[in-house]
């Protein structure tokens, strides 16, 4: 796909997440009128921002319908990030599998027509969601609340590790110096012994000497 100039709107629903006045936000919300491309940047800036965030991770893409969210988003994938990241569909499991280079990440899709389509989306652990015509899910505060849990759970998890690793790491660094001293202790012994044994050839010499 040839892209023509974005405007400054389109831009920022694009590239959002990669700016400094907004690193501490999770999410945008873009309102405007039909066909001012509004799908088309916050797909692309969806994607490129988890995969270049993410390797091995799972995300969600939630539409009105399976159907409604692969005529608007899924079948236009290969225009707009063609050349970019590899897109294949796995229709039987109703989920993406996109590679760039050695990074791979799975997006499920998932439908919001009523108000037990939360169902089908809880328990997931995700990275990130994209949400499309969100208007018009009818379960969409639904969804949009187990995804959100899911999020924050994900980030707790995530979080937790980050603690374990850095208690880990301390503890490895302690056991590393311990171990050093060690060594430095075994490589001091046989000084220590040899100066030992000069010693008492000394304390042997001097007792022949008060002998005599």
């Amino acid at each position: 796909m040839i892209y023509q100039n974005f405007s400054k709107r389109q831009l920022l629903a694009m590239t959002w997440w990669n700016r400094e006045q907004f690193k501490d936000l999770d999410a945008i919300i873009c309102d405007g009128a039909v066909r001012s491309g509004k799908t088309v940047c916050m797909a692309d800036g969806f994607f490129i921002w988890s995969m270049s965030s993410f390797h091995g991770c799972n995300f969600a893409l939630c539409g009105r319908s399976i159907s409604s969210l692969r005529r608007n988003v899924v079948s236009n994938l290969s225009s707009w990030l063609g050349g970019l990241f590899t897109v294949r569909e796995h229709r039987g499991d109703n989920r993406l599998v996109v590679s760039y280079g050695n990074r791979e990440n799975t997006y499920y899709l998932f439908g919001g027509l009523d108000e037990s389509s939360y169902k089908q989306i809880q328990g997931v652990t995700l990275a990130g969601a994209f949400l499309d015509e969100v208007a018009l899910i009818t379960g969409g505060l639904s969804l949009l609340g187990v995804v959100i849990t899911n999020l924050a759970t994900a980030r707790k998890t995530e979080a937790k590790i980050q603690t374990s690793q850095a208690v880990t790491e301390t503890k490895l660094e302690e056991l590393t110096r311990e171990v050093r001293l060690h060594n430095n202790f075994a490589m001091r012994m046989p000084v220590v012994e040899e100066q030992i044994k000069v010693i008492n050839h000394r304390l042997a010499d001097l007792e022949e000497e008060w002998k005599e």
